[in-house]
């Protein structure tokens, strides 16, 4: 059996094949009146996830004492 990353991999470059963007498509269904609203929301926040840095409490222990940082991923920015 093929590991993740090659079978994710080996999906993308068929979709890419296929002339298929998962995003793309999605963003047309959240733009589709004929779409529910409730649905509508539900995929873009889904697609949110993608557009903005996840912040995330971290706990640091040091000599029994604890502290809480914010860590922000600094990753690649969104296309768009």
């Amino acid at each position: 059996m093929p590991r993740r990353s090659k079978r994710v991999a080996d999906a993308v470059d068929e979709m890419v094949k296929m002339g298929h963007d998962p995003i793309q498509a999605l963003v047309k269904l959240a733009r589709d009146p004929d779409i529910p609203v409730s649905e509508r929301a539900r995929i873009n926040m889904e697609l949110a996830r993608y557009w903005a840095p996840q912040k995330k409490a971290v706990e640091v222990k040091q000599n029994d004492m604890v502290h809480k940082v914010e860590v922000t991923w600094r990753g690649p920015k969104p296309q768009g």
